[in-house]
């Protein structure tokens, strides 16, 4: 890593850390100090034309040769109105100031003297070693270091950062979990951390960490990495070293600074307040010409005119001008503007105090952040939404599996004909056959609707497949295929088993994963026991372990996901899952599939159900062949630069020549009131569009 492009940090040790004079851990999203709050607001406040035109018909009225009226009665209006502005201004940043005491005063527990001892979140610095509790947010960006659990691993929650409320799994390098078996040997810890300067990206890390300087370093990147705003979740406690704080955090270089926003009323006054402006200008130019010709005619030479009024023509017509200006300013009245700004405040406090807008589950009341854009409420054409966790509720349900040009599944999803026709009579006529025992007794809360019986038929009889399955392809009968089906779903995932009240449960990245490592649990693939790149399968009440050999993560543009594991007979496999698109393409044209066509049948049928829908593959590797690849492999693992996309070089020629095996189908179940809010929001002319991957 390029010294100048990196920056240093030893580990618990201020003192070192002081002349790199990092920013403290307070931050600040206020508009305003009590020092900027005249002026910056004034400012704000006269960029409304109607404000700078009041401020300039007061001007005028004060200079005696053009008007005989008081100025009180121009200035006291344009202050009113300036005030009430003002006031709404400094009464929403009061709101963001007290957020932000309330944010830099919250409590953490830093290491200090051996010890951890409470602190606040605006006094941790750079380097400081913390110990962050279940279900607390993380006060700064940590480098992660050692958790509660024995093989290093975490989960959090980024709904703050990314509105993902789906866990994401983050892990310790080897070597610190080692050396922090618990909070009491924290302070064992001496090293140094060499990372990427501060930077928006939340998804990107790289950096490395040595236990001693000039030691040998250890590579770190974004599994390592626990990001400022998001939440600690199912795990008892985790230990991190802050590597950025306050104003450089990943949050903070990712928030925009609080701005002034105008609504369209608000823009739609200016422009209404320029064009009467502009047919004020025009006539009072027209009558200070009209009276400059009839100076420059007649002169001052009528009897009624005192002769100490004799001025040039062209200053008559100045005179004139603002005269008329002053005698038409009632063309824009005040009282518009002071109006606005009264109906904003009182609007917002209704919209903060309407019961109907109160979520009882939650006790959140409506907040009303800013009364600029109140009126834009009702104005809405076009309402954007995400799909999984917005609309729907996360709860997902394993509901069809397409295995060998075959479906399989809950009985409530009604098949096509083309789907009926692709399982068979001989098939559906197994239906009231005894099923395999499940190796799971005790099954999972996760919903289950998925019909069995004929699966699991299939898997125990071991029958030569006549339409789908040809003898010359990777597998020659239906029970092969079904079971590395199943094996694939049980293995290929980042899912860790833990027990919660005496009842092993999954925890995974996601809810999708969750799903397809409990369906393979139902079927008789029962995965209980993660032992560092060890993964132990109870298949039908026989042990399997497996060995985890390389793991290539789901990434956004990636796509899949991807294990190479050494299977008790020790034969070399890779797992891959993915979606449809990417999976077929990476498909052998070397071994006969004749099953791709139907899958994809499958596929759009699943799809017009409104199902998730991911392909299942395997590829058989040689011994040989891997040994090279996986070096190639290591290295990019231990890029200090860019090296996620190092990974996804060298994974993507391993991820080829695929063996199809099949696909699933994964309902994600509407969240209650959907339809109705929809339907709502339709009938009030609102445009409602669905944006999902």
């Amino acid at each position: 890593m390029d010294p100048q492009a990196s920056r240093t940090i030893y580990v618990n040790d201020p003192e070192k850390n002081l002349p790199s004079r990092f920013p403290t851990n307070f931050v600040r999203t206020s508009k305003y100090t009590i020092v900027s709050y005249i002026p910056k607001s004034l400012l704000i406040q006269f960029r409304r034309v109607a404000n700078f035109y009041f401020l300039a018909t007061a001007i005028l009225q004060s200079i005696e040769i053009i008007s005989p009226l008081s100025p009180f009665s121009a200035i006291t209006p344009l202050c009113l109105v300036l005030g009430i502005s003002m006031l709404r201004e400094g009464l929403d940043d009061w709101k963001r100031h007290k957020a932000d005491k309330e944010a830099n005063n919250e409590a953490t527990k830093v290491l200090v003297n051996g010890a951890f001892v409470a602190t606040t979140w605006a006094d941790i610095k750079v380097g400081d070693i913390l110990q962050v509790d279940s279900s607390e947010m993380f006060p700064a960006d940590l480098v992660l270091l050692a958790t509660s659990d024995p093989l290093g691993g975490c989960y959090i929650e980024t709904a703050n950062l990314d509105g993902e409320r789906a866990l994401k799994p983050r892990g310790c390098i080897k070597q610190t979990v080692e050396l922090i078996t618990s909070p009491e040997k924290a302070d064992e810890f001496k090293g140094v951390i060499r990372c990427e300067q501060p930077n928006n990206r939340l998804y990107q890390f790289e950096g490395t960490v040595a236990f001693e300087t000039g030691g040998v370093e250890f590579p770190l990147d974004t599994r390592q990495l626990l990001l400022r705003g998001a939440s600690l979740r199912n795990t008892h406690w985790v230990i991190g070293v802050v590597v950025f704080t306050g104003a450089e955090s990943k949050l903070m270089m990712n928030a925009n600074a609080a701005r002034f926003k105008s609504s369209n009323i608000e823009r739609t006054v200016n422009n209404l307040v320029l064009t009467i402006l502009a047919m004020q200008t025009a006539l009072c130019l027209f009558f200070a010409a009209c009276s400059g010709l009839w100076t420059g005619i007649y002169g001052y030479d009528l009897p009624y005119l005192s002769a100490s009024l004799h001025t040039p023509a062209a200053f008559e017509g100045v005179l004139i001008y603002f005269g008329y200006f002053l005698l038409l300013n009632t063309m824009i009245p005040i009282s518009l503007i002071v109006s606005l700004e009264i109906v904003k405040v009182i609007q917002a406090f209704f919209i903060e105090m309407d019961l109907e807008m109160y979520y009882e589950p939650l006790d959140a009341p409506a907040r009303a952040v800013s009364s600029n854009l109140n009126e834009e409420l009702g104005q809405i054409k076009y309402l954007f939404s995400d799909k999984t966790g917005t609309l729907t509720s996360n709860t997902m349900e394993f509901k069809v599996a397409s295995i060998g040009g075959v479906i399989y599944g809950d009985d409530s999803v009604t098949l096509s004909a083309k789907a009926l026709d692709a399982i068979g009579e001989d098939d559906l006529a197994e239906e009231d056959e005894e099923p395999l025992l499940d190796a799971a007794k005790d099954k999972s809360d996760i919903p289950w609707g998925f019909k069995e019986d004929i699966l699991l038929a299939d898997l125990a009889q071991s029958k030569q497949v006549d339409k789908s399955i040809s003898v010359s392809s990777m597998y020659s009968t239906r029970s092969e295929l079904i079971y590395e089906f199943l094996t694939a779903l049980a293995i290929c995932h980042d899912v860790v088993p833990e027990m919660e009240k005496g009842k092993l449960v999954y925890q995974g990245s996601s809810p999708d994963e969750v799903t397809l490592v409990d369906a393979a649990r139902q079927l008789g693939f029962f995965f209980h026991k993660r032992v560092h790149n060890l993964i132990h399968v109870t298949v039908q009440g026989r042990e399997v372990v497996y060995e985890i050999l390389n793991v290539v993560e789901f990434s956004s543009s990636r796509k899949r996901m991807s294990v190479v594991v050494r299977c008790p007979d020790g034969k070399l496999k890779l797992f891959c899952k993915g979606a449809d698109s990417i999976i077929l393409s990476r498909l052998s044209k070397d071994i006969k599939q004749p099953n791709v066509e139907a899958t994809k049948e499958h596929l759009l049928y699943f799809s017009k159900q409104g199902l998730r829908t991911l392909c299942i593959a395997v590829a058989h590797l040689e011994e040989e062949k891997y040994q090279v690849w996986n070096e190639q492999f290591k290295l990019a693992s231990l890029a200090l630069s860019d090296r996620e996309n190092k990974i996804s070089e060298a994974a993507e020629s391993m991820e080829r020549n695929l063996y199809l095996l099949g696909s699933t189908g994964v309902e994600d179940k509407l969240q209650d009131g959907v339809p109705e809010c929809i339907e709502a929001l339709s009938q009030g002319g609102i445009n409602v569009w669905m944006l999902t991957g």
